[in-house]
């Protein structure tokens, strides 16, 4: 019996958030310290990353075709889809809004001291080969046809091809329509089917309860490199640009937090613990769709309505990139500021639009192609890319991480504010993993 009680014990306390903490301070201090050791133990962080990765597809294009399929069915669907594009159409130009006004008053591109405009000067033109490469990636496209070019980016040609590259957003575009058909045909053949993408659901979502089984240990592995690998020069050189994204995003977490705690009727614990698994797999990954499952997990353990947060939860986080639309109206406003141009009001209008735009088009991208995207915003406002792109991946490895978990988070706030909220404020955690009704 004793055995068994402190067993017990250490389950409970390997289930709490110590543990996690535990691994970001180690994977923080081995960084710092010991370099050498981060470097040996980022396969294993590659690792943990590609096992989390390797759910993602099959419980994408399972969740979202049988939600649509459902809903499909249903004679309230117009209504649904309505007051989806009007939530997520209205979020994403409010949050580009918001961080391109705190920008602007802020000022963090407003550099006049001679040393620091002479190191970044420096820093430039020694990255001047790596921005090169950069640019000439395909991800960098003209911003007249990016409207166009992002509609035909939709539909995938084969969609073997699609799950072979991981284009979460093609992904989503074929379950979408397959799931209308299936919801059209609604035969018998049709129930089978849905019954087997049921069971590759329920089997994926039990492997990543297993992987997350070691999450302290693969948050260290993850961090170590990361923190390793940020240099000191640009960040020191940006600190103000740097400290203002920090703050802008961390800033719209809570106030996301607030409106799931609004929508829920839950108390502040139980929404932590709702969102507190995904929250943490986005900000040590750095990847949205490997938090997908948590993010899911989480909503409908506070009581949401299951089959449309399976629908909603993949569309907010893979299409609307709440994280890397701040984000890119932040870097306009901050290199309008560095190279001291002025702007007039159609110039506002383009960064308004235009984050939301080079946000939307990152879908899937990862790394230097979604920081290249910003060039969306930047060539219509006259600004080089190029330099800014240096200064950008310097500093990457500090602000990629709250761009993903404010791009998974607030895939999770618009599911709150679209999805069926839950009938009362004691809401029973589920056991399983939101297996659809």
């Amino acid at each position: 019996m004793a055995g068994k009680g402190w067993w017990k014990h250490w389950v409970q306390f390997w289930q709490s958030p110590l543990p996690v903490l535990l691994g970001v301070g180690l994977g923080i201090g081995v960084g710092v310290w010991v370099p050498t050791l981060a470097a040996k133990v980022q396969v294993l962080g590659d690792v943990y990353l590609a096992l989390l990765k390797l759910c993602v597809l099959p419980i994408l294009l399972a969740a979202v075709t049988m939600s649509v399929s459902r809903l499909a069915s249903n004679q309230q669907m117009g209504q649904f889809l309505r007051r989806l594009l009007v939530v997520l159409g209205l979020g994403l130009v409010g949050v580009s809004g918001l961080s391109m006004v705190i920008a602007a008053l802020v000022q963090p591109g407003a550099i006049r001291n001679p040393e620091v405009l002479a190191t970044l000067g420096r820093y430039i033109q020694n990255a001047g080969v790596d921005v090169e490469l950069a640019l000439r990636s395909p991800a960098i496209t003209p911003p007249s046809p990016i409207l166009v070019q992002f509609i035909r980016a939709l539909f995938p040609d084969n969609i073997f091809a699609a799950l072979t590259q991981a284009n979460a957003l093609q992904v989503v575009t074929f379950a979408v329509l397959l799931g209308i058909t299936l919801g059209i045909l609604n035969n018998a053949a049709t129930t089978r089917l849905l019954q087997g993408l049921e069971a590759i659901y329920e089997a994926f979502n039990a492997l990543i309860r297993g992987i997350t089984l070691i999450l302290p240990l693969g948050i260290f592995c993850l961090i170590a490199p990361q923190v390793a690998s940020t240099g000191v020069g640009p960040v020191l050189a940006i600190l103000r640009f740097v400290v203002t994204a920090v703050l802008v995003l961390m800033g719209l977490f809570i106030a996301g937090t607030g409106v799931i705690l609004w929508r829920s009727g839950a108390t502040p614990r139980l929404v932590w613990q709702a969102q507190g698994a995904a929250a943490l797999l986005a900000w040590t990954t750095s990847n949205s769709l490997a938090s997908l499952p948590a993010a899911i997990q989480g909503l409908c353990d506070l009581g949401f309505d299951r089959q449309q947060v399976n629908l909603i939860a993949p569309l907010g986080i893979t299409v609307c990139r709440f994280g890397v639309v701040s984000y890119f109206a932040l870097v306009s406003v901050f290199t309008a500021q560095l190279y001291q141009q002025s702007l007039a009001w159609q110039a506002w209008l383009v960064i308004l639009v235009g984050a939301v735009l080079g946000g939307v088009a990152t879908a899937g991208a990862v790394g230097v192609a979604t920081l290249a995207s910003v060039g969306i915003v930047l060539q219509p406002l006259g600004l080089p890319l190029d330099g800014v792109l240096a200064l950008l991946i310097a500093v990457d490895a500090i602000v990629n991480p709250f761009r993903a978990l404010v791009t998974v988070h607030g895939g999770m706030v618009a599911t709150t504010l679209i999805a069926k909220s839950p009938p009362h404020p004691e809401i029973p955690r589920s056991a399983v993993a939101v297996p659809p009704p």
